[in-house]
């Protein structure tokens, strides 16, 4: 073999062994699971999203609402810190004003195929008024749905970290509470989207002893496709929890299943019987009413699932640094021998 031959077959050999290295530790979506953290989660329910006892957030021009647009500047300020691109998408649907707040991951190999991952941050107090003896008046929302945001948040922490093939959408819906106008105003205004998936993250932390115990929901508002099956999969493999599929809208998925696209609303076992729902004392700070525990599971259910739909990828630039680190260590070799 001649010289030169001999110089490029090094260079390739060199570059395929490398390259079969580091292609065995590209990151999985197992990785990008394990990266989901309690702490995390229960720090944005706890201290971003004003979920206390007496604090109220109600859509602000619905009545005395002193924490809608503070939770909203909240979630738009921490979603820009994790370097996505973050914006508030304001309009109106059906007269009614909404500001969603909306982050992108742009994906690396099909950007137009768009996964979205939503949850609404208004709350409601709509069952209990909160006056009467020891209540306090307000609309903390804290499993509803607080506990939906504070999983879109600690998605979009972790999987900011990676890039994937297909494009990735975090969003805070508005006004979820009095029509679904914040995710119809989202479909209307992306007539062109093409939504390959959507969930809907709607009350996922209360977590009752009994036969709902680490259970959850998954519905499709009108036509069961396969995201629901996938998401228990994801729910099953990730989270070990026990997901069953059925039907209802009543949540941010309904406007994108109605649009066509395949949508699903995660959402816990128990949920019908939650003597909270509604009400003044849908609280962080109600004794045993909030499981962490369980909301983080639901959260890396969640994240398993778009990991695997959206295919997490090696980090940019990999192919370069391959090569790179091939021809270091050729000249290293060449080096030694002189």
């Amino acid at each position: 073999m001649k010289p030169i031959a001999k110089r490029l077959f090094s260079v390739a050999f060199v570059f395929v062994t490398v390259w079969a290295g580091q292609a065995a530790a590209a990151p999985t979506t197992q990785d990008v699971v394990n990266g989901v953290s309690q702490a995390s989660y229960s720090g944005y329910l706890d201290n971003h999203l004003y979920t206390h006892l007496g604090e109220n957030r109600m859509f602000s021009n619905s009545g005395g609402s002193d924490r809608h647009d503070a939770a909203r500047d909240n979630i738009l300020s921490l979603l820009s810190g994790f370097g996505l691109s973050a914006e508030l998408q304001s309009g109106t649907h059906g007269g009614y004003a909404y500001s969603n707040v909306v982050a992108t991951l742009p994906g690396t190999k099909t950007p137009e195929a768009v996964y979205v991952i939503g949850a609404h941050y208004d709350a409601s107090n709509s069952s209990d008024p909160g006056t009467g003896a020891g209540e306090t008046p307000g609309a903390p929302g804290a499993d509803d749905n607080a506990s939906g945001v504070a999983a879109v948040l600690e998605a979009a922490r972790v999987m900011s970290g990676y890039e994937f093939e297909s494009t990735i959408v975090f969003a805070a819906f508005d006004r979820e509470e009095q029509g679904l106008h914040g995710s119809y105003g989202w479909v209307d205004s992306n007539p062109a989207a093409q939504v390959a998936g959507m969930i809907s993250a709607d009350m996922i932390a209360y977590n009752p002893a009994g036969e709902h115990h680490g259970k959850a929901w998954i519905y499709y508002a009108q036509d069961n496709s396969a995201i629901t099956s996938a998401l228990a999969a994801s729910m099953d493999s990730y989270a070990d929890i026990e997901a069953t599929v059925a039907q209802m809208g009543r949540s941010d998925h309904q406007p994108f299943d109605e649009a066509g696209f395949d949508a699903c609303l995660l959402i816990e076992h128990g949920w019908s019987e939650n003597p909270h729902y509604h009400k003044w004392s849908d609280s962080v700070d109600t004794q045993g009413y909030i499981d962490y525990a369980y909301a983080t599971q639901m959260t890396q259910g969640l994240v398993g699932y778009l990991s695997d739909a959206a295919v997490v990828t090696p980090e940019p630039g990999t192919m370069s640094l391959l090569l790179a680190g091939g021809l270091c260590m050729l000249a290293r070799r060449r080096r030694r021998r002189a």
